[in-house]
């Protein structure tokens, strides 16, 4: 586990309940995929590009592409992705408002006991409205969390601020994209954009995903760095993949058949095909630096 995560597991006393080998799903995934790009940037130079009708500047471009992947993988792997430290105590007004639902559910238990008689329901009183006494939290309609808006935001707006959004008006004018949401695991308040990793068990400012190859959350504070990893192993393979197949058409080994004789030919189409496959990294790494 990260220095970061640890450290706010000994303030919040939590403990990773869902990784019972935390150490291996965290460096196994990202230390493979090291050591593959490492594999492929050295049969490319021993086979692709050990030939002397290739330019030295390619070779060059090689090897800066290779560190840079390897040293922008590190980066997103290490780096604390925007972790938001846990709380221990749940926030009084959530507490209130929790109370509050158990006892309408009770109180609602208890009417449809009393008239299970005479057919008649009792008429609960609805949450989800706004709650000014309360912070004005409410409950979303889609997802079911409790929420606030940007008004009542705490360390968000100066006090006596206005805000942008009445806490009167009804919910369906509300722009839910733009509140804070409640993490009954972390006990927090998340701000927007922000979401729970159900695998690291913690907040993520600007969650993107969880990637399983880096060992990490990709979100605020290592996005750049994962974007810059894609990029550089795109180009990368899309270069060695050019030379490879350059060297197969330059050879001649696409016609001839007594070329194939030779074992330099096969590993070249076996570069190729692997390069070529790799290559469709290109796409996601495109995909992430339009969101970016």
């Amino acid at each position: 586990m990260p220095i970061d995560i640890l450290i706010d597991q000994y303030r919040t006393g939590r403990s990773p309940h869902r990784h019972k080998h935390a150490c291996e799903e965290r460096w196994a995934p990202p230390l493979g995929l090291g050591l593959w790009i490492a594999l492929c940037a050295v049969v490319g130079l021993a086979v692709p590009l050990n030939h002397p009708n290739v330019s030295p500047h390619v070779r060059v471009a090689v090897w800066v592409l290779f560190i840079a992947t390897e040293v922008f993988l590190a980066l997103t792997h290490f780096l604390d992705p925007g972790i938001i430290v846990p709380e221990k105590e749940t926030d009084p007004v959530v507490a209130q408002l929790e109370e509050r639902e158990k006892e309408r559910r009770e109180s609602e238990a208890a009417g449809r006991t009393e008239s299970a008689g005479d057919g008649l329901g009792a008429s609960p009183s609805s949450l989800d409205g706004p709650t000014p006494e309360l912070g004005g939290v409410r409950r979303d309609p889609g997802t079911g969390q409790w929420a606030r808006m940007p008004s009542r935001m705490s360390n968000a707006r100066s006090r006596g601020s206005r805000g942008e959004y009445d806490l009167e008006e009804p919910a369906a004018r509300w722009d839910w994209s733009k509140c804070e949401r409640w993490c009954r695991t972390c006990k927090i308040w998340r701000p927007p954009r922000a979401a729970h990793c159900t695998e690291c068990g913690y907040c993520v400012k600007r969650f993107d995903h969880h990637c399983g190859a880096v060992g990490n959350c990709v979100g605020r504070d290592n996005h750049r760095w994962f974007v810059a990893f894609l990029c550089a192993c795109s180009a990368l393979v899309v270069l060695m993949l050019s030379v490879s197949v350059h060297r197969l058409r330059a050879g001649g080994w696409f016609v001839g058949r007594g070329s194939w004789e030779r074992l330099t030919p096969w590993i070249l189409l076996f570069c190729a095909i692997t390069y070529g496959y790799m290559s469709v990294l290109a796409c996601f790494a495109a995909s992430h630096v339009w969101i970016f």
